[in-house]
């Protein structure tokens, strides 16, 4: 059998497949298309179920302990970035919050400024912290002699 033969024969099972085909991956698109969206009902149904809201509170820095003797901790120069966390949950337990706590850093025995990656205390079960980490920077200075 030549290849002109294998070409030009069998038009009619070449449609067929072609068609087929065509009708195949229609199927599949509509399916991938309806599973994305009973999957967004579904997330959106369990969403107002549940009253989940998002809210933005400030972050509030922990601090142990005190700096080697002659030192101090500048408190009104502390920076922690960002300063507000986003949270998700049930709106039951956003509306009491204020505010969200870091893990303690401890200062002890410090002489110089301390900068570091510390991470959020989650204040409730369920509650999905969108900034899990902040960037503290601590200034600890000499005491100025008077």
């Amino acid at each position: 059998m030549s290849m002109k033969n294998v070409i030009l024969n069998n038009w009619g099972l070449k449609f067929l497949a072609l068609f087929l085909a065509v009708v195949t991956w229609l199927y599949i698109v509509v399916e991938l298309d309806k599973g994305a969206t009973e999957e967004m009902e579904a997330l959106q149904g369990a969403l107002s179920s549940h009253r989940m809201v998002s809210k933005s509170v400030p972050i509030n820095l922990k601090l142990e302990g005190v700096p080697s003797k002659g030192y101090e901790v500048q408190h009104d120069k502390i920076d922690i970035e960002p300063s507000v966390c986003v949270m998700l949950g049930p709106r039951s337990y956003l509306k009491r919050l204020l505010s969200v706590d870091t893990y303690p850093i401890d200062v002890t025995g410090h002489t110089k400024t301390i900068v570091k990656d510390i991470s959020i205390i989650s204040p409730f079960e369920g509650i999905d912290i969108k900034e899990k980490f902040v960037t503290v920077t601590i200034p600890i200075v000499k005491i100025a002699k008077e």
